[in-house]
């Protein structure tokens, strides 16, 4: 194992505005979806043994002092 990060969720208020973001800092685009309710994108990543991660808009998460998910 490479990395010891399975998964990271990053929870954002606007997400339009967070998925311009991101696309625009890593120079590809998100692969969006819906699940339970929250809006995601999905940073690519190697199936193999790369990390994963989403931005994420739900009701039951925000942005805080307390970091990422």
């Amino acid at each position: 194992m490479k990395h010891a990060i399975q998964n990271f969720q990053i929870p954002v208020i606007e997400f339009d505005r967070a998925l311009k973001f991101y696309t625009t800092v890593m120079g590809y685009d998100l692969q969006i979806m819906e699940f339970q309710g929250a809006k995601m994108a999905i940073f690519r990543y190697d199936t193999k043994d790369g990390v994963g991660g989403t931005i994420i808009e739900a009701e039951w998460l925000e942005p805080s002092d307390n970091g990422t998910l």
